[in-house]
């Protein structure tokens, strides 16, 4: 057994061997905060896409309103009519047609006649409206008649075309050129509207190509059908006192 200041001495070396063999305590972590990553400080700019509109849906044109027969009427009314030329017409026999023009359309007496008959039929030919045809009969000279004496009163009209089969008619055309344009348009179908009476009964309608315009046309002329204006009888009177000169007789067919 040691001494006591031996063993103090003892015990106070192992205390600090101990002390310096022995590992500190472990020091606990410390939790670190997360920061929010750093603004980027790129200068390239972000294009926004732009709006693009969706254009509207376009409805198809709607269908340009045929030619009626007071327009047609009002046309030939327009200027004084100037004498072209009689001779035949495409589809006619035996009968003369009589031209004449204006500023603005070509009319035609269909049945351009010396004596006068008992049927009266025009023709306006528009280089930008279309054709319309009138037609008159009655048991007596037309010239002298009225709407309730005709049992048949008919009209058409038809839209302008121009095409690869139907060159544009031109108000410069000589008398022989309307004629020969007007064999084409004949010849080359185009489609019209028409009404009135054939023979004392209801008389129209339209080809299937118009057929949208139907009521619409109906509606248009109507009233001339029924009951035509006061410039329809004169023109009448005109063209026929003017074929008595510048018309041919029936079965003188020819230039």
């Amino acid at each position: 057994m040691y001494d006591s200041p031996v063993r103090t001495i003892w015990l106070t070396l192992c205390l600090v061997a101990c002390a310096r063999t022995t590992p500190p305590p472990a020091t606990p972590a410390t939790a670190k905060s997360e920061e929010p990553p750093p603004a980027s400080t790129s200068t390239t700019k972000t294009e926004t896409p732009a709006h693009v509109e969706t254009p509207p849906v376009k409805e198809p044109p709607a269908a340009e309103p045929l030619y009626t027969l007071e327009d047609a009427l009002g046309d030939v009314q327009a200027s004084p009519l100037t004498y072209l030329g009689t001779g035949e017409w495409y589809g006619l026999d035996r009968v003369n047609a009589c031209i004449y023009k204006n500023d603005r359309v070509f009319v035609v007496n269909v049945y351009c006649t010396k004596k006068e008959t008992n049927a009266f039929g025009l023709a306006v030919l528009s280089p930008k409206r279309g054709r319309a045809y009138i037609y008159a009969e009655a048991k007596k000279p037309i010239s002298k008649l009225k709407r309730g004496d005709y049992f048949t009163f008919t009209g058409e009209t038809n839209p302008a075309v121009v095409d690869a089969k139907l060159p544009a008619l031109e108000i410069a055309f000589t008398d022989a050129q309307v004629r020969a344009w007007e064999e084409k348009r004949a010849r080359h179908f185009i489609g019209g509207c028409a009404g009135g009476t054939e023979l004392g009964k209801p008389h129209g309608g339209c080809h299937s190509s118009l057929a949208a315009q139907a009521d619409t046309w109906s509606q248009r002329n109507k009233h001339f059908l029924d009951d035509p204006p006061a410039e329809w009888y004169r023109l009448v009177q005109q063209l026929t006192e003017r074929a008595k000169t510048e018309g041919k007789a029936v079965n003188q067919v020819g230039g």
